[in-house]
């Protein structure tokens, strides 16, 4: 990235530098954060304006439960295991819908 933009490159090693390294006793968590986002739905927002103008976008949704419930039974977690999940991918997708909301009054 650094040949292409030097500036977006110190802007991502700056942004890496602030990020917070997750436990290694979550990377669990992360896992299956990760994995769980693509059974994430979106609901499409927009608006039609006069003369023909357009703008439409995909919002992200909440991780549904039973995508939760489904990869902790494949993974053969306790019912414990599944409430800490759940309220970890719970508060994790809060943080992830605040961001993406952040990114689109920027980008407007």
């Amino acid at each position: 990235m650094a040949e292409h933009d030097p500036a977006a490159a110190a802007l991502a090693a700056a942004s890496e530098a602030d990020r917070p390294e997750p436990r290694p006793w979550l990377d669990w968590i992360w896992t299956a954060w990760n994995r769980l986002s693509d059974e994430r739905p979106s609901e499409v927002i927009g608006m039609a304006m006069a003369m023909g103008g357009m703008s439409i976008r995909s919002k992200p949704l909440r991780i549904p439960w039973t995508s939760v419930l489904t990869w902790s039974r494949y993974h053969g977690h306790s019912p414990d295991d599944l409430a800490f999940l759940d309220h970890c991918i719970c508060e994790m997708d809060t943080e992830y819908m605040n961001w993406w909301a952040e990114q689109q009054k920027q980008a407007a």
